[in-house]
């Protein structure tokens, strides 16, 4: 269809440009349902922009979003396949044994992920970070300038402290933050980070270029 299999940067990544980049787990259904919309209308002879058909699907996913936190935050089990539960434990006991720092910075609310982590790791799956950060949201969190503070997050109240966040305690959640902030509490800077992410743009894009850290794309 484009005559040749490299296509320029200009022609996908302009702001008047009629293609979008679907590149993470999260594209599949959406795929699915744009093949699969597109489909039917031409077998019944709808004619469609696909801006339009764009724009509706995307719509639909954002509103099956709560349902998709709803079924996390109360059944992980429909998500999450924790067959392999142990090995994942013994990876995160191996890092810990040889001085290895681990972290998780979500976009995720702390119920679904202590739902998800206490299903995968245990109750006890804090013991294996040094540090937890939810609603980060990301990728804004990556970028420079952002002045997005740290707060610490009550699990037991279900409430964003006030008080300055100083350093990372072990065993505390927090939210928010900048990566600016986080690399001068942590000192994790430069090389010394490897950091895994599901999204090349929001998650590892900037990371890579701007902050020098290390990247694994999952």
């Amino acid at each position: 269809m484009y005559k040749r299999r490299y296509l320029p940067s200009y022609y996908i990544g302009s702001s008047n440009s009629q293609m979008v980049q679907l590149a993470d787990a999260f594209s599949k259904p959406q795929m699915c349902i744009l093949s699969d919309v597109l489909d039917w209308f031409d077998s019944v002879g709808i004619d469609c922009q696909p801006e339009s058909l764009y724009a509706d699907v995307n719509t639909a996913l954002s509103r099956a979003h709560p349902r998709f936190h709803t079924v996390a935050a109360t059944d992980p089990s429909k998500l999450l396949d924790n067959s392999h539960g142990q090995e994942l434990v013994k990876l995160l006991t191996n890092f810990r044994n040889h001085n290895k720092q681990v972290f998780v910075i979500t976009n995720s609310p702390y119920k679904i992920v202590h739902k998800g982590m206490s299903y995968m790791l245990g109750n006890n799956w804090q013991d294996y970070f040094d540090a937890v950060i939810v609603d980060a949201k990301k990728p804004g969190f990556f970028a420079r300038n952002n002045s997005a503070v740290f707060r610490e997050y009550s699990t037991k109240h279900d409430r964003l402290k006030w008080r300055r966040v100083q350093d990372f305690e072990p065993n505390k959640v927090y939210a928010g933050g900048n990566i600016e902030e986080f690399a001068r509490m942590t000192g994790w800077t430069g090389e010394k980070v490897l950091y895994l992410g599901d999204h090349v743009y929001a998650d590892l894009a900037d990371l890579s270029l701007n902050h020098g850290w290390r990247t694994g794309a999952i």
